[in-house]
């Protein structure tokens, strides 16, 4: 990883990421709920295993849901921002944690 790559991780991380696709109506009950509501076509089906759209339990396979989003234009909306946010981070010279950059950014 770069240093750029593991500050991207901790600005962006998971609970971030997932906080945004959950506004975004792009989480995994977000894609059931449409799916159980027939409101994606049956092109739009879950398909990237060959077992099939759905796991044991009628759910959606999560890596399924995970690439599909981030060809939204809310996942290209979150990673070209993520990318300008990290070089303005960098920019400040040595990083010093999320805290740290709110703090300045916010005082």
């Amino acid at each position: 990883w770069t240093y750029a790559d593991v500050v991207a991780m901790l600005e962006g991380g998971n609970d971030q990421l997932a906080s945004f696709y959950t506004r975004h109506y792009l989480c995994r009950e977000s894609y059931e709920h449409r799916r159980e509501s027939s409101l994606l076509s049956p092109s739009a089906s879950f398909s990237s295993s060959s077992s099939g759209s759905s796991d044991e339990d009628g759910g959606v396979y999560e890596e399924d849901i995970t690439i599909k989003r981030y060809r939204t234009k809310a996942g290209l909306f979150y990673r070209k921002n993520l990318g300008l946010h990290v070089q303005r981070v960098l920019s400040l010279g040595v990083y010093k944690g999320r805290e740290a950059y709110r703090g300045n950014k916010q005082g």
